[in-house]
């Protein structure tokens, strides 16, 4: 039981996964969503969120909707699995991004976006 309890209590709460110098951590709370600032106006973000979609293998993306301080992008993969990433400028330049993969929060498929989204900055020069 209090193995349980301890478990449910870890898994509620945010706490970082890893930190590079693109991003200041990646987190993730109980509802599956993992999320991380960039040191990026949210337009770089935003470019580098669609490369990193298709990096992780979907076959459908598209942007849902489009606000000045915020960028909803969707993702279908072959094997049926949904992928919603928001992007959130929290000021001109740093953006949140927030990823939710399939129903439940697929964990590895939601790292797995984070990782590709640190390297395609990385790679795009963004982050400093």
């Amino acid at each position: 039981m209090l193995t349980f309890l301890c478990c449910f209590f870890l898994s509620g709460c945010a706490h970082a996964v890893i930190v590079s110098p693109e991003n200041e951590g990646i987190h993730s709370n109980r509802n599956g969503d993992y999320f991380a600032f960039y040191p990026i106006p949210m337009s770089q973000a935003t470019t580098a969120a669609k490369l990193a979609l298709k990096q992780t293998g979907m076959a459908y993306d598209a942007e849902i909707s489009h606000t000045p301080s915020q960028t909803v992008l969707a993702g279908l993969s072959t094997t049926q699995y949904v992928m919603k990433v928001t992007l959130d400028a929290v000021n001109p330049n740093r953006t949140k991004v927030t990823v939710h993969a399939d129903y439940f929060g697929e964990k590895a498929l939601s790292l797995r976006f984070q990782h590709l989204l640190a390297s395609a900055i990385k790679n795009a020069g963004g982050a400093h």
